[in-house]
Protein backbone atom coordinates (compact mmCIF):
# COMPACT_ATOMS: atom_id res chain seq x y z
CA UNK A 1 0.00 0.00 0.00
CA UNK A 2 1.33 3.48 -0.76
CA UNK A 3 0.99 6.15 1.95
CA UNK A 4 0.82 9.68 -0.75
CA UNK A 5 1.90 13.22 0.40
CA UNK A 6 0.76 15.53 -1.79
CA UNK A 7 -0.60 12.67 -3.56
CA UNK A 8 -1.57 12.32 -7.00
CA UNK A 9 -5.47 12.11 -7.14
CA UNK A 10 -6.15 9.19 -9.95
CA UNK A 11 -8.84 8.88 -11.85
CA UNK A 12 -10.31 6.44 -14.45
CA UNK A 13 -11.34 6.42 -18.07
CA UNK A 14 -12.40 4.02 -19.47
CA UNK A 15 -12.26 3.69 -23.25
CA UNK A 16 -15.51 2.44 -24.86
CA UNK A 17 -16.79 0.94 -21.88
CA UNK A 18 -15.49 -1.88 -21.22
CA UNK A 19 -17.93 -4.37 -18.67
CA UNK A 20 -14.52 -6.77 -17.58
CA UNK A 21 -13.09 -4.94 -15.70
CA UNK A 22 -15.53 -2.08 -15.03
CA UNK A 23 -14.60 1.41 -13.98
CA UNK A 24 -16.73 0.90 -10.89
CA UNK A 25 -14.48 -2.54 -10.01
CA UNK A 26 -11.10 -0.43 -10.15
CA UNK A 27 -11.71 3.01 -8.43
CA UNK A 28 -12.43 0.55 -4.85
CA UNK A 29 -9.23 -0.71 -5.19
CA UNK A 30 -7.65 2.16 -6.00
CA UNK A 31 -9.28 4.10 -2.96
CA UNK A 32 -7.52 1.31 -0.86
CA UNK A 33 -4.14 0.67 -2.25
CA UNK A 34 -3.46 4.53 -2.94
CA UNK A 35 -4.14 6.37 0.38
CA UNK A 36 -3.93 10.04 0.12
CA UNK A 37 -3.65 12.45 2.90
CA UNK A 38 -6.40 14.38 4.08
CA UNK A 39 -5.97 18.10 3.26
CA UNK A 40 -3.68 17.91 0.44
CA UNK A 41 -4.44 18.79 -2.55
CA UNK A 42 -2.17 17.29 -5.06
CA UNK A 43 -2.39 17.08 -8.82
CA UNK A 44 -4.74 14.96 -10.82
CA UNK A 45 -3.61 11.74 -13.31
CA UNK A 46 -5.47 9.75 -14.94
CA UNK A 47 -5.77 5.86 -15.56
CA UNK A 48 -7.46 5.40 -18.79
CA UNK A 49 -7.61 1.73 -20.08
CA UNK A 50 -9.16 -0.08 -22.70
CA UNK A 51 -10.18 -4.25 -23.67
CA UNK A 52 -10.36 -5.53 -26.98
CA UNK A 53 -12.61 -8.79 -28.27
CA UNK A 54 -9.47 -10.95 -28.11
CA UNK A 55 -8.92 -9.66 -24.10
CA UNK A 56 -6.20 -7.24 -24.23
CA UNK A 57 -6.24 -4.98 -21.27
CA UNK A 58 -4.15 -1.84 -22.30
CA UNK A 59 -3.92 0.75 -20.05
CA UNK A 60 -1.74 4.28 -19.39
CA UNK A 61 -0.71 6.51 -16.40
CA UNK A 62 -0.90 10.15 -17.52
CA UNK A 63 -0.05 12.57 -15.38
CA UNK A 64 -1.55 16.46 -14.68
CA UNK A 65 0.43 17.63 -17.70
CA UNK A 66 -0.76 14.99 -20.05
CA UNK A 67 2.02 12.85 -20.24
CA UNK A 68 2.13 9.21 -20.53
CA UNK A 69 4.55 8.15 -17.21
CA UNK A 70 3.41 4.35 -18.02
CA UNK A 71 1.96 2.21 -21.04
CA UNK A 72 1.21 -1.76 -20.11
CA UNK A 73 -0.60 -4.62 -21.75
CA UNK A 74 -2.06 -7.53 -19.62
CA UNK A 75 -3.82 -10.74 -20.94
CA UNK A 76 -7.15 -10.81 -18.91
CA UNK A 77 -9.04 -14.10 -19.46
CA UNK A 78 -13.12 -13.70 -19.12
CA UNK A 79 -14.45 -14.30 -15.81
CA UNK A 80 -11.65 -12.52 -14.02
CA UNK A 81 -12.53 -8.91 -13.94
CA UNK A 82 -11.30 -8.33 -10.11
CA UNK A 83 -8.59 -10.25 -10.56
CA UNK A 84 -7.56 -7.61 -13.86
CA UNK A 85 -8.76 -4.53 -11.65
CA UNK A 86 -6.46 -5.35 -8.77
CA UNK A 87 -3.03 -6.63 -11.33
CA UNK A 88 -4.16 -3.33 -13.32
CA UNK A 89 -3.84 -1.35 -9.77
CA UNK A 90 -0.41 -3.45 -8.57
CA UNK A 91 0.82 -1.90 -11.55
CA UNK A 92 0.16 1.54 -10.94
CA UNK A 93 1.29 1.16 -7.42
CA UNK A 94 4.33 -0.23 -8.28
CA UNK A 95 5.10 2.74 -10.69
CA UNK A 96 4.70 5.04 -7.54
CA UNK A 97 6.64 3.02 -5.48
CA UNK A 98 9.62 2.81 -8.17
CA UNK A 99 9.57 6.76 -8.70
CA UNK A 100 9.85 6.89 -4.65
CA UNK A 101 6.42 9.10 -4.48
CA UNK A 102 6.09 8.03 -0.33
CA UNK A 103 5.26 10.52 2.51
CA UNK A 104 8.78 12.14 1.51
CA UNK A 105 11.15 9.57 2.34
CA UNK A 106 14.14 8.64 -0.01
CA UNK A 107 14.33 6.09 -2.97
CA UNK A 108 14.66 2.97 -2.34
CA UNK A 109 18.23 1.39 -2.62
CA UNK A 110 18.80 -0.25 -6.17
CA UNK A 111 17.63 -3.74 -5.66
CA UNK A 112 20.20 -6.31 -6.27
CA UNK A 113 20.21 -7.93 -9.70
CA UNK A 114 18.16 -11.27 -9.07
CA UNK A 115 20.06 -14.63 -9.70
CA UNK A 116 18.47 -17.09 -12.77
CA UNK A 117 16.94 -19.75 -11.59
CA UNK A 118 15.63 -22.64 -14.08
CA UNK A 119 11.56 -23.01 -13.96
CA UNK A 120 10.14 -25.47 -12.12
CA UNK A 121 8.20 -28.17 -13.57
CA UNK A 122 5.22 -26.77 -11.63
CA UNK A 123 5.99 -22.95 -12.47
CA UNK A 124 5.42 -24.13 -16.09
CA UNK A 125 2.43 -26.27 -15.50
CA UNK A 126 0.89 -22.98 -13.94
CA UNK A 127 1.88 -20.71 -16.52
CA UNK A 128 -0.04 -23.39 -19.31
CA UNK A 129 -2.61 -23.58 -17.03
CA UNK A 130 -3.18 -19.69 -16.88
CA UNK A 131 -2.90 -19.49 -20.89
CA UNK A 132 -6.34 -20.59 -21.15
CA UNK A 133 -9.91 -20.60 -19.34
CA UNK A 134 -12.12 -23.52 -18.42
CA UNK A 135 -15.66 -24.22 -18.90
CA UNK A 136 -17.80 -26.61 -17.08
CA UNK A 137 -21.53 -27.15 -17.62
CA UNK A 138 -24.61 -28.87 -16.91
CA UNK A 139 -27.67 -28.85 -19.15
CA UNK A 140 -30.74 -30.44 -19.45
CA UNK A 141 -32.71 -30.44 -22.96
CA UNK A 142 -33.55 -33.09 -26.03
CA UNK A 143 -32.40 -35.00 -28.56
CA UNK A 144 -33.72 -35.42 -31.54
CA UNK A 145 -32.92 -38.38 -34.15
CA UNK A 146 -35.40 -41.19 -34.60
CA UNK A 147 -37.25 -40.67 -31.53
CA UNK A 148 -37.38 -37.95 -29.13
CA UNK A 149 -35.38 -38.11 -26.35
CA UNK A 150 -34.80 -36.30 -23.09
CA UNK A 151 -30.85 -35.91 -21.84
CA UNK A 152 -28.69 -34.54 -19.33
CA UNK A 153 -25.37 -32.92 -20.48
CA UNK A 154 -22.16 -32.58 -18.77
CA UNK A 155 -19.68 -30.52 -20.55
CA UNK A 156 -16.54 -29.02 -20.64
CA UNK A 157 -14.82 -26.45 -22.90
CA UNK A 158 -11.77 -24.59 -23.52
CA UNK A 159 -10.77 -21.29 -24.28
CA UNK A 160 -7.24 -20.97 -25.28
CA UNK A 161 -5.88 -16.80 -24.03
CA UNK A 162 -5.64 -14.36 -27.40
CA UNK A 163 -7.85 -16.28 -29.71
CA UNK A 164 -11.78 -16.33 -30.31
CA UNK A 165 -11.48 -19.96 -30.25
CA UNK A 166 -13.80 -22.33 -27.82
CA UNK A 167 -12.96 -26.02 -27.87
CA UNK A 168 -15.58 -28.52 -26.48
CA UNK A 169 -16.45 -32.09 -25.50
CA UNK A 170 -19.71 -32.96 -24.21
CA UNK A 171 -21.42 -36.23 -22.57
CA UNK A 172 -25.37 -36.76 -22.75
CA UNK A 173 -26.58 -38.70 -19.98
CA UNK A 174 -27.75 -41.43 -19.60
CA UNK A 175 -27.02 -44.14 -22.00
CA UNK A 176 -30.49 -44.31 -24.50
CA UNK A 177 -31.92 -47.96 -26.03
CA UNK A 178 -33.68 -48.16 -28.88
CA UNK A 179 -35.50 -51.18 -30.12
CA UNK A 180 -37.34 -52.62 -33.55
CA UNK A 181 -39.88 -55.62 -33.57
CA UNK A 182 -38.85 -58.22 -35.94
CA UNK A 183 -41.90 -60.15 -35.52
CA UNK A 184 -42.71 -63.97 -34.38
CA UNK A 185 -41.02 -62.99 -30.96
CA UNK A 186 -38.08 -61.11 -32.01
CA UNK A 187 -36.76 -58.26 -31.13
CA UNK A 188 -33.30 -55.76 -32.12
CA UNK A 189 -32.25 -53.27 -29.40
CA UNK A 190 -29.13 -51.09 -29.22
CA UNK A 191 -27.65 -49.20 -26.41
CA UNK A 192 -26.35 -45.74 -27.17
CA UNK A 193 -23.91 -43.96 -25.59
CA UNK A 194 -23.37 -40.77 -27.02
CA UNK A 195 -20.26 -37.71 -27.51
CA UNK A 196 -20.63 -34.39 -28.43
CA UNK A 197 -17.24 -32.60 -30.04
CA UNK A 198 -17.40 -29.23 -31.40
CA UNK A 199 -14.98 -26.31 -31.76
CA UNK A 200 -16.33 -22.39 -32.68
CA UNK A 201 -15.61 -18.93 -32.82
CA UNK A 202 -16.15 -16.99 -30.53
CA UNK A 203 -17.62 -12.88 -29.79
CA UNK A 204 -18.03 -11.33 -26.97
CA UNK A 205 -20.17 -8.21 -26.33
CA UNK A 206 -20.72 -6.91 -22.61
CA UNK A 207 -21.99 -10.01 -20.50
CA UNK A 208 -22.78 -12.09 -23.78
CA UNK A 209 -21.04 -14.13 -25.76
CA UNK A 210 -21.99 -16.27 -28.91
CA UNK A 211 -19.93 -18.89 -30.24
CA UNK A 212 -20.58 -20.91 -33.60
CA UNK A 213 -19.18 -23.44 -35.29
CA UNK A 214 -18.27 -27.07 -36.50
CA UNK A 215 -19.85 -30.08 -34.25
CA UNK A 216 -20.43 -33.65 -34.52
CA UNK A 217 -21.88 -36.29 -32.56
CA UNK A 218 -20.09 -39.48 -32.32
CA UNK A 219 -21.99 -42.55 -30.86
CA UNK A 220 -21.14 -45.77 -29.20
CA UNK A 221 -23.88 -48.48 -29.59
CA UNK A 222 -24.26 -51.88 -28.30
CA UNK A 223 -26.86 -53.47 -30.55
CA UNK A 224 -28.35 -57.02 -29.85
CA UNK A 225 -31.07 -58.88 -31.90
CA UNK A 226 -32.88 -61.84 -30.08
CA UNK A 227 -35.22 -64.50 -31.51
CA UNK A 228 -36.31 -67.87 -29.44
CA UNK A 229 -33.78 -69.70 -30.55
CA UNK A 230 -30.83 -67.31 -31.19
CA UNK A 231 -28.80 -64.08 -29.81
CA UNK A 232 -26.83 -61.86 -32.52
CA UNK A 233 -24.98 -59.11 -30.76
CA UNK A 234 -22.98 -56.10 -32.54
CA UNK A 235 -20.69 -53.21 -31.50
CA UNK A 236 -20.86 -50.26 -34.03
CA UNK A 237 -19.55 -46.28 -33.59
CA UNK A 238 -21.81 -44.20 -36.35
CA UNK A 239 -20.62 -39.87 -36.35
CA UNK A 240 -22.75 -37.66 -37.01
CA UNK A 241 -21.37 -33.65 -38.49
CA UNK A 242 -23.04 -30.73 -38.88
CA UNK A 243 -23.28 -26.99 -37.20
CA UNK A 244 -23.55 -25.93 -33.40
CA UNK A 245 -24.45 -22.78 -31.11
CA UNK A 246 -24.04 -21.42 -28.37
CA UNK A 247 -25.64 -18.62 -26.15
CA UNK A 248 -23.70 -17.43 -22.97
CA UNK A 249 -24.88 -14.70 -20.46
CA UNK A 250 -22.79 -14.09 -17.73
CA UNK A 251 -24.72 -13.48 -14.25
CA UNK A 252 -24.32 -10.23 -12.81
CA UNK A 253 -22.69 -10.06 -8.92
CA UNK A 254 -20.56 -13.28 -9.64
CA UNK A 255 -17.69 -12.11 -11.27
CA UNK A 256 -19.00 -13.59 -15.03
CA UNK A 257 -18.11 -16.88 -13.56
CA UNK A 258 -21.71 -18.38 -13.44
CA UNK A 259 -22.73 -18.79 -16.79
CA UNK A 260 -26.46 -19.57 -18.19
CA UNK A 261 -25.91 -21.45 -21.09
CA UNK A 262 -28.27 -22.42 -24.26
CA UNK A 263 -26.87 -24.11 -27.32
CA UNK A 264 -28.04 -26.41 -30.30
CA UNK A 265 -26.93 -28.17 -33.16
CA UNK A 266 -27.83 -29.85 -36.18
CA UNK A 267 -26.33 -33.01 -37.87
CA UNK A 268 -25.75 -35.29 -40.59
CA UNK A 269 -25.17 -39.29 -40.95
CA UNK A 270 -21.83 -39.37 -41.98
CA UNK A 271 -20.49 -43.43 -41.21
CA UNK A 272 -21.34 -45.64 -39.31
CA UNK A 273 -21.97 -49.60 -39.81
CA UNK A 274 -25.36 -50.80 -40.87
CA UNK A 275 -26.75 -53.91 -38.67
CA UNK A 276 -28.01 -56.99 -40.31
CA UNK A 277 -29.22 -60.13 -38.77
CA UNK A 278 -29.49 -63.64 -40.68
CA UNK A 279 -32.88 -65.23 -41.35
CA UNK A 280 -33.93 -68.03 -42.34
CA UNK A 281 -32.88 -69.84 -45.12
CA UNK A 282 -29.71 -67.88 -45.47
CA UNK A 283 -31.43 -64.44 -46.06
CA UNK A 284 -29.98 -61.30 -44.13
CA UNK A 285 -32.28 -58.27 -42.97
CA UNK A 286 -31.52 -54.49 -41.94
CA UNK A 287 -32.15 -53.36 -38.56
CA UNK A 288 -31.61 -50.10 -36.69
CA UNK A 289 -31.19 -47.88 -39.41
CA UNK A 290 -29.32 -45.13 -38.77
CA UNK A 291 -31.59 -41.47 -38.90
CA UNK A 292 -29.67 -39.02 -41.76
CA UNK A 293 -30.24 -35.93 -39.81
CA UNK A 294 -30.37 -35.48 -35.63
CA UNK A 295 -30.89 -32.30 -33.70
CA UNK A 296 -29.58 -31.27 -30.04
CA UNK A 297 -30.86 -28.58 -28.06
CA UNK A 298 -30.29 -27.88 -24.45
CA UNK A 299 -30.22 -24.68 -21.47
CA UNK A 300 -28.01 -25.02 -18.15
CA UNK A 301 -25.65 -23.55 -15.88
CA UNK A 302 -22.04 -23.51 -16.22
CA UNK A 303 -18.56 -22.28 -14.21
CA UNK A 304 -15.58 -20.64 -15.67
CA UNK A 305 -12.33 -21.20 -13.84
Amino acid sequence: MVALSAAPMVQIEAVGAPSCPAAHEIEPIIARRLITNAGAAGPIWRLRYQVDEGGQLDFALIDAVGSERLKRRIQISPGDCEAAAVALVAVVERHFRAVGWTSGTPLPPPAPAPIPVAPSPTASASALASSATYLFGLAAGVWLADATRAVGTISAAVDPTGTPLRLGLAILMPPHVRSESLGGGATASERLWPFRLSAGYRREVASWSLTVGPDALLVLGAAAAESITTTQSRIRVHMAVGAGLQLNWALPGFSRRWQVIADGAIHRHVAGRALHIDGAAGTRRGVLALPHWQALLGFGLARTF
